[in-house]
């Protein structure tokens, strides 16, 4: 899988990772833009979106950095609350991207399984991570991974493919909410992210 996904040094050597994308969601009427920067296989993950909702614009930044998360609106920076944050966590640690990192490294707690439907099932540390579901030409088709729960699944497929300095990735994912994620800018990097993660900064930005 890796081979086809650009290979497993260059998935290794991943640190970053800025995203530009397009969004629709069943529950809107239009869509909306995201920008994303993250240190993959890290909590610092920095996401702005930006749109309409019900005729009203709306801007947002989140924020991950460590153990701690913030949400920026209309200039003002405050805590996630525990709910948020901890929702945040958990599709921080089953994302797409750190799970292929992941996988390239190997190392101590890494475990790779093939499932009973042929797919691939990566645990760390013995903690689910989540399952890959190929195609014909080895590219992951389909993503699962646990829900914050512990007692589903959540599905995203993947449906249109671009390549990169050499990264094989998905332009096109479709949860199993429906929605529809189309990825308009991406660029890896072997260096973390230069940009701002701190609410402070970000919040200055907004002024």
């Amino acid at each position: 899988m890796l081979e086809a996904l650009g290979g497993r040094d260059r998935w290794a050597a991943i640190a970053s990772l800025y995203i530009q994308a397009v969004h629709t969601e069943p529950h809107l009427d239009r869509p909306y833009r995201s920008e994303i920067w993250r240190d993959v296989g890290t909590r610092r993950v920095r996401i702005v979106q930006q749109g309409t909702r019900d005729g009203e614009p709306f801007h947002s930044v989140r924020l991950l950095v460590g153990d701690d998360a913030w949400s920026v609106r209309d200039g003002v920076a405050q805590p996630m609350s525990d709910v948020a944050r901890e929702a945040l966590f958990h599709w921080d640690a089953h994302l797409y991207y750190a799970a292929l990192q992941t996988l390239a490294r190997g190392g101590p707690g890494v475990e790779v399984r093939v499932g009973g439907d042929g797919g691939l099932v990566l645990y760390r540390g013995g903690v689910l991570v989540g399952r890959f579901i190929l195609d014909d030409h080895h590219r992951p088709v389909e993503y699962v991974t646990p829900t914050a729960d512990g007692e589903g699944e959540s599905v995203v497929r993947y449906t249109e493919w671009a390549e990169t300095e050499g990264y094989v990735y998905p332009v096109v994912s479709r949860p199993s909410t429906g929605a529809v994620f189309r990825a308009e800018a991406w660029q890896p990097s072997e260096r973390p992210s230069a940009a701002s993660f701190s609410p402070d900064a970000v919040r200055s930005s907004n002024d």
